[in-house]
């Protein structure tokens, strides 16, 4: 059965279950359960009974794919039933609970069927299946105003997941749980891969050609998990097997419009398994002492196809003799390959508490192994338009070993103060080894071998003080100390290559976060964060001395003020900024090469004030206001392209809701949005004006 099969199938059967479920809901005994908002709960004792219908009404202006991506929602009418949630006695103790979800517009369904017996065990079914929408456009150039955009801008990406599940909880008896599930992926979804052009008025080529990813993945997955104490030590093992497959594409339109114009599909194909089993204890050693054992042993077998080939159309059939093929276009035919991975870790925990002191030391020592080979037919087009046809074998090999050992201590001794440290080191050293082989002549195209060592080193500390119900304050800071050093082997074909002239690299990180709570009275609460981080990367390479690759810092401040100045009413603001840089070297340089390479940055500001009132015992109104600003667009077009984004979203919510009668509440929310974001030219800008409706009923 294929995806398309599978969506089918889940829609109708969740239409059936919704349908059972409301001509059932009438019939429906009493008993506790959650309730829906909107929605007054129930009386202790009863069923909570409920269905919720909700209509979309939006109106675009614009840019309806990024508005879609946005929003997570289509750009016309869409409704349904957004909750429905349902309760039923079974027998003497057991109650049987359903739940879901049904907006056909919004292709957005879920169902579950829930049936639990105290003291015996539980039952649960689902079906899920929703859409995620994204924007296919491709980049934009700003010199021309230019942008390329496929013929069908809207992409979306289907999701779904079903599953059962069992559990035995019968009393002195091992607690056992079986689940299986099986999720899948179908759709399209653009990638920023983008292809190549050079119709720009000979100022040079820029990739701004959209490309797009087009899956069909599906994975199943069933695990097993048993619980039981034994004296003094609680004991659990478990099992997982998975299996799934994949067949994915990444296609990107190159050279569009142009006498080159062709169309690039990379297929990849997989076929997974893999067994997991586990099994810990927590054992009781004496008062404050206990003990915590962990092993995981997984393996996993993956068989790889697929081919990248230039044609036409995007999926087209290899043709050597493709008259629009250019120099140096690589590809590939016929994959066939196999992949093997083995993971084994083991691990121990002490803790130990005594008085004031809480004591965690702790130990890990894990290995993984992987081991693959692929064989392929290379395809390259030769500067005279010949298509060279190469067969080669690739294979590899990749071994680690981790020992990571950690010490945790805390002390509460000090009235409303917890002070807390922890130290971890992990040990890594591990090898790699990669070969290409012409397989017709048998000489080596490619060999590599590689010996590597890592150590990393993390000292945190950190503070919770809560002097009084008015003040809480929480801070933490850490230092991060992370070091790679290679051993290479030479190539086959003699000068080391990259990454192959590294010989070290080391990465020094520091980060520190501080938050303040205040309640100066009982109707203010006040609130403030700080995050910042910084980390240098250096590194040596053969004939070159130490270098600095990278410096990344980064901080955040967000404020909070709420205000409630009696049960019927609140006031919410909040704000919060972000300042993030990434530096290079290549930054620097001059000439030539100046600015083609900018420093990366993510600044930006969020605001927001949101305000409510019961108006009277069966209404209520709610307004909030929204603000969004990105600004680091820098226009190097002349050189290269810019990514930065330069963007402004502003939001505007007015709603209120109404009881019409006990167990009925209706409500209703206008929207106002704007988006400009200026990196794409206004070609993403959309206004939105909207109305949603909701009917809530309780029975």
């Amino acid at each position: 059965m294929n995806n398309l099969d599978n969506r089918t199938a889940i829609r109708r059967s969740l239409a059936l279950a919704l349908l059972m479920a409301i001509v059932a809901g009438p019939t429906l005994a009493q008993g506790p359960a959650q309730f829906s908002k909107g929605l007054k709960p129930a009386p202790t004792g009863q069923t909570s009974n409920f269905i919720q219908f909700s209509l979309g009404v939006p109106s675009v202006d614009g840019s309806a794919a990024q508005y879609m991506q946005r929003h997570r929602v289509p750009d016309a009418l869409w409704g349904g039933i957004e909750e429905l949630h349902l309760e039923r006695f079974v027998g003497e103790r057991g109650i049987l609970l359903v739940d879901g979800r049904a907006i056909p517009g919004n292709d957005d369904y879920r169902v579950k069927v829930a049936l639990d017996v105290p003291d015996v065990g539980y039952a649960r079914v689902g079906l899920e299946n929703f859409k995620v929408r994204y924007d296919g456009a491709g980049g934009y150039f700003v010199p021309l105003d230019r942008q390329f955009t496929p013929a069908d801008q809207e992409l979306a990406i289907d999701r779904g997941t079903t599953f059962i599940e069992a559990g035995l909880r019968k009393p002195d008896l091992p607690k056992l749980t079986v689940r299986f599930a099986r999720m899948f992926r179908d759709g399209t979804k653009p990638s920023l891969s983008w292809g190549d052009s050079r119709d720009l008025d000979d100022l040079g080529t820029r990739n701004i050609s959209p490309s797009f990813w087009v899956s069909d993945d599906s994975r199943n997955t069933l695990t097993a998990d048993v619980e039981h104490t034994f004296g003094k030590t609680d004991v659990s093992i478990g099992a997982s097997l998975e299996s799934g497959e994949a067949d994915n594409s990444l296609n990107i339109w190159r050279r569009p419009g142009e006498s080159s114009e062709r169309f690039l599909t990379d297929r990849e194909t997989i076929k997974s398994d893999a067994l997991s089993v586990h099994a810990g204890t927590v054992t009781q050693l004496g008062e404050g002492l206990s003990l915590a054992t962990r092993f995981i042993h997984q393996t996993a077998e993956n068989e790889y196809g697929g081919n990248r080939i230039y044609g036409a159309t995007f999926g087209a059939a290899f043709d050597a003799g493709f008259p629009n093929g250019q120099r140096r276009d690589h590809g590939f035919l016929d994959i066939d390959g196999v992949a093997d991975r083995t993971m084994t870790s083991v691990g121990a925990e002490l803790r130990m508490r005594k008085g004031d002191f809480t004591v965690v030391p702790a130990i890990r020592y894990e290995t993984m192994n992987r081991d693959g080979e692929v064989k392929v037919t290379d395809t390259n087009v030769q500067s005279d338009g010949s298509v060279t046809l190469t067969p080669l074998r690739n294979s590899g090999n990749r071994d680690l070993t981790d020992v990571t050992g950690s010490l945790e201590v805390r002390f509460t001794g000090i009235d409303n103060l917890t002070l807390y440290t922890r130290g971890e080191y992990i040990d890594r050293s591990g090898s790699i080894f990669e070969q290409e082989v012409e397989t017709e002549t048998s000489s080596v195209e490619f060999s590599r071998e590689t010996d590597d060592t890592r150590s990393s080193y993390r000292v945190l500390g950190g503070f919770n003080w809560h002097p009084s119900t008015m003040v809480r304050v929480n801070g933490q800071a850490y230092r991060k100390l992370r070091s790679v050093t290679y051993d290479h082997f030479e190539n086959a074909d003699g000068p080391l290559t990259y990454p192959g002239f590294l010989q070290s690299q080391d990465y020094t990180t520091d980060d520190a976060n501080i938050q303040i709570r205040l309640r100066p009275d009982a109707r203010v609460t006040l609130s403030a964060r700080l995050d910042v981080r910084r980390t240098i990367n250096e590194g040596t390479a053969d004939g070159l001395d130490t270098f600095e690759s990278a410096e990344i810092t980064s901080r955040a401040l967000t404020g909070t003020v709420a205000f409630k100045p009696n049960a019927q009413s609140f006031i919410r603001a909040q704000v919060s900024s972000s300042r993030n840089r990434f530096v290079t070297p290549i930054n620097e340089l001059t000439g030539d090469a100046a600015d083609i390479v900018l420093e990366a940055r993510s600044d930006y500001l969020n605001a927001s004030v949101s305000a409510g009132a019961a108006v009277s015992e069966k209404a209520s109104v709610e307004a909030r206001l929204f603000y969004f600003e990105a600004d680091n667009f820098i226009d190097n077009s002349d050189v290269g392209h810019p990514y930065a984004i330069s963007a402004e979203e502003q939001g505007v919510t007015l709603g209120g809701s109404y009881e019409v009668r006990p167990g009925m509440t209706t409500s209703v929310r206008f929207y106002h949005f704007l988006n400009r974001d200026g990196t794409f030219g206004g070609t993403q800008d959309y206004d939105l004006n909207a109305v949603f409706l909701s009917l809530g009923y309780r029975f």
